[in-house]
């Protein structure tokens, strides 16, 4: 039967385009979490589609997909056939809300990391930290081991607040707010020997 694609197959989150379906190809364009895009093909594992321009994207970024997608066989070779050594996690803060509204304790406050890299990256030991804590240890968030940020994917790490959808991290803080609304106060993200990789004010 004809699958209902009404809704259209939409962009989770900041997702590049690739010439091929893999992170060792090119980078040739960059679609926004929201964006509708129209899927012609699928790679053979289902990892990648192809969409209408011609360009590819991976299949964990797009939502709502059609299931019936032809598999595309005459795929370009890459340009630089070593997707192991390719890409390259890359880290970073990228927006923070400091002020929350959910009352004087602000559990929804929380702080937005990346991977704007082409390769996963391993957030064992790494740690996020108001520069302000003073001996709160609270104010450390150390991410669990094992967990892995994947290429273009996003989380949040809330004062007290647990949301599955954005990886369900809190700094679980219950004693009020992380971060100060009245001062400089920056969130440092540290690697896990100790170096700091991002800070956001």
């Amino acid at each position: 039967p004809q699958v209902n694609t009404a809704a259209g197959p939409v962009v989770n989150r900041n997702a590049n385009l690739r010439g091929g379906p893999g992170v060792n190809y090119p980078k040739i364009g960059y679609k926004q979490a929201g964006e509708r895009v129209t899927i012609v093909g699928r790679t053979q594992d289902g990892t990648w589609y192809k969409l209408a321009s011609g360009a590819w994207i991976a299949a964990f970024l797009v939502s709502n997909a059609p299931a019936d997608l032809a598999v595309i066989t005459d795929i370009p070779a890459a340009a630089v056939a070593e997707p192991t050594s390719a890409g390259k996690p890359n880290v970073q803060i990228v927006g923070m809300l400091r002020d929350g509204k959910e009352g004087s304790k602000e559990p929804d406050e929380y702080v937005e990391i990346a991977n704007l890299g082409d390769a996963p990256q391993d957030m064992t030991g790494w740690l996020l930290v108001s520069e302000k804590r003073g001996n709160d240890s609270g104010q450390i968030f150390r991410f669990p081991d094992g967990f892995v940020l994947k290429p273009g994917q996003h989380c949040r790490i809330y004062t007290n607040e647990v949301h599955e959808e954005y990886c369900g991290f809190s700094f679980h803080h219950s004693r009020g707010a992380v971060w100060s609304n009245t001062e400089p106060d920056p969130a440092v993200l540290y690697d896990n020997n100790g170096n700091p990789v991002s800070r956001f004010e």
